[in-house]
């Protein structure tokens, strides 16, 4: 019995250390989505290298060891080093498959480690694997262990975003706007469950859907719900790359006094956060030289510049993580080429695969 009470008690501890850690780690992600600076950086290696996260059987039980892969993929996605994190989100959900009752248990870290497994394969385009992880979200709905309604939740906000996602960043608008009126009769249903991240997400991507489809207004609206809404301390990466989106949106409606009056509080806020990124100070140069011409020749040349640009700006890896929330290089091309944006993004894609 004494014996039998010390494993139990070790596990206890051993599991509070990790979520511990989990609790650092997840703070970062949801604050910020992404590590914006150096100090950021520092914090996930010194979680990443933790001699519980670092070592070799350092989990004591199965539940200590789903949450260390869960944390290491957190630390791996949150740096933006995809393919490490698929490696780990994979390994967690081996072991959640491997144990059903635990699985069933923690019912939560399953869908959220599909969810970051369904993200990590749409940002390395991997959209083979990304289609059959939406399959096992449709797998989940006949399950009876994930019956309840905050599991049904769950599963809905991952599964559509995920999908939003998905179709937007294969530039298939027209799939992903079949996906609207089944979404927003959801969101009226689940209102006081959908926590406000989500929330943040589907307006994002629900803004980027109607843009590509050429719907600028209703793409306003749902860019302005976010904006009009900001949590300071929630996905800050959400709000900065809706104030960038907000200005491309103005631009396409041609309200360029809006811009030129916009523009400088879009810079102040995106100048507020320390981040180490130089692409959205070329952003909202070229912006501002962009909305002060209407000739469509002088705005080429602006163009031509920009995306020249940019092209020497996404060599580096940290630059191009705003390709993950705007294509704002098959946004240029487009605007070169005059063709839409969904047929620029798929010429895009055919380069990048």
């Amino acid at each position: 019995m004494i014996k039998e009470e010390s494993d139990v008690i070790e596990k206890l501890r051993n599991l509070a250390e990790y979520q511990i850690l989990y609790s650092r780690i997840n703070y970062i992600f949801r604050s910020g989505g992404f590590t914006r600076n150096e100090t950021e950086r520092q914090v996930v290696n010194e979680i990443a290298e933790y001699h519980l996260i670092i070592g070799k059987n350092t989990a004591v039980s199965t539940r200590a060891t789903t949450i260390c892969y869960y944390i290491k993929g957190l630390c791996s996605a949150s740096i933006r080093d995809y393919e490490d994190a698929l490696i780990n989100f994979r390994k967690a959900k081996s072991v959640m498959d491997r144990n059903p009752l635990i699985r069933d248990d923690i019912q939560q870290r399953y869908i959220y480690t599909l969810s970051f497994l369904l993200n990590c394969y749409i940002d390395v385009h991997d959209f083979k694997n990304a289609e059959s992880t939406l399959e096992e979200f449709n797998a989940l709905l006949s399950n009876k262990a994930f019956e309840s309604p905050d599991s049904r939740v769950r599963i809905f906000t991952s599964t559509y975003i995920g999908k939003l996602q998905l179709y937007n960043r294969q530039g298939n608008f027209e799939k992903a706007a079949e996906l609207i009126p089944e979404i927003e009769k959801n969101l009226e249903s689940y209102e006081e469950k959908i926590n406000k991240e989500k929330i943040l997400l589907f307006n994002y991507n629900l803004g980027y859907t109607c843009f590509g489809m050429g719907d600028y207004k209703r793409a306003l609206k749902y860019i302005n719900e976010l904006l009009n809404d900001n949590e300071k301390q929630l996905r800050q990466d959400i709000y900065s790359f809706s104030r960038i989106f907000n200005l491309i949106i103005h631009f396409e409606l041609n309200n360029n006094d809006f811009i030129e009056y916009d523009i400088k509080s879009a810079a102040r806020f995106l100048n507020k956060h320390e981040k180490d990124y130089e692409v959205e100070q070329l952003f909202v140069s070229e912006m501002k030289n962009l909305a002060r011409l209407t000739s469509s020749a002088e705005r080429k040349k602006i163009f031509e510049r920009f995306d020249a640009e940019l092209e020497v700006l996404l060599k580096d890896d940290r630059e191009n993580v705003i390709l993950e929330y705007f294509d704002l290089r098959a946004w240029i091309k487009s605007k070169l080429s005059n063709t839409s944006f969904s047929q620029a993004i798929k010429v895009e894609q055919k380069v990048v695969l």
